[in-house]
């Protein structure tokens, strides 16, 4: 809930101290969000076709469960057992891409506050200012306030 107030509180104490090199920090923050939210929406998609390849495949093991003595019967085992495995494979397959976005989303949020304060700083410095300890650990200390609310804005998002 306090997340946004607490991020434009760090935003224009970063005003003060950095000037307007603050707004590279505006605008890793906009990129991110964006992104995040584009990564979010795969996500979603992922994790509903992730759902119906599972139900698929549990029907299918359901239905070979029912009629496990025809099966035996007939010598058909082969023709089952392929048909589960194909779809055990398929949602494998999703689980694996769901891994996979899950890890690129989290990277992404734990490489938020270097980016910022890289930025910020090469920004200042282009403008023509020399970074002593005080601006750089100030800086720090700020984005370090703001870093816990931007991980919690992707839940916000989607």
């Amino acid at each position: 809930m306090y997340g946004p107030i607490q991020i434009v509180i760090g935003l224009i104490m970063m005003y003060f101290v950095i000037g307007i090199a603050f707004l590279s920090a505006i605008g890793i923050m906009i990129v991110i969000l964006i992104i995040s939210y584009f990564i979010s929406k795969v996500a979603v998609t992922l994790n509903e076709k992730s759902l119906k390849a599972k139900d698929e495949r549990m029907k299918a093991t359901e239905e070979m469960l029912d009629i496990i003595r025809y099966i035996k019967i007939s010598a058909i085992e082969k023709f089952f057992y392929k048909k589960v495995d194909t779809k055990r494979d398929k949602e494998i397959k999703l689980s694996i891409s769901k891994g996979m976005n899950f890890v690129g989303l989290a990277s992404m949020f734990w490489l938020i506050t270097p980016m910022i304060l890289t930025l910020s700083y090469m920004t200042y410095v282009f403008m023509g200012n020399d970074i002593t300890s005080e601006v750089a650990f100030t800086v720090m200390s700020v984005v370090n306030l703001f870093e816990y609310p931007m991980y919690s804005l992707p839940n916000a998002v989607s």
